[in-house]
């Protein structure tokens, strides 16, 4: 949990993204297995659609996440893309967000460091424009937590992201 708060707060630093090693196929199968062993329950390719590649619904506690290659109407797993890869780590800072709230499935979730938001925000660039934007009927607490998780998928590797799910949700 150490690097990732370095992490983040390195991150806070910036107004530019950070290139961070996000990580590989064996970090993110760390990742998926804390996922799992906090509790969580991850479909692959559900009922997905073009709008999202992914969800956290914290009330139900279950992770999707809908693969960029995958079939119009096939459930099956394919072969995880980069892409398939940071969404799943997006959607595990959603996991964290729950687990800081007050535990995971605890019906609410919030910011893991609120205070360096501004500064998490500014490292999106003109990313951030576009996250309002998308986000925007969904409120500005929604934003905020956007902001944080697609900062985080973007510059922290998986297996940090695994460790701290751990470290918060146990």
């Amino acid at each position: 949990m150490k690097k990732f708060i370095a992490a983040i707060t390195a991150i806070t630093c910036l107004t530019v993204p950070v290139e961070a090693k996000t990580g590989n196929h064996e970090d993110h199968q760390s990742l998926f297995t804390a996922l799992e062993r906090v509790g969580v329950r991850i479909k692959l390719n559900d009922g997905c659609s073009k709008e999202f590649m992914g969800y956290y619904n914290y009330v139900a506690n279950e992770m999707l996440i809908c693969q960029e290659n995958r079939g119009t109407f096939d459930e099956s797993q394919v072969s995880w893309t980069e892409e398939d890869y940071d969404t799943l780590r997006h959607e595990a800072q959603h996991v964290i967000q729950d687990c800081v709230a007050d535990g995971i499935s605890s019906n609410e979730m919030t910011l893991m460091m609120p205070e360096h938001l501004d500064s998490i925000r500014d490292s999106l660039g003109d990313r951030a424009v576009n996250i309002a934007q998308v986000y925007e009927d969904r409120g500005p607490r929604a934003i905020q937590l956007e902001y944080e998780a697609f900062a985080v998928a973007s510059n922290i590797n998986a297996r940090d992201i695994g460790e701290t799910v751990i470290s918060y949700c146990l």
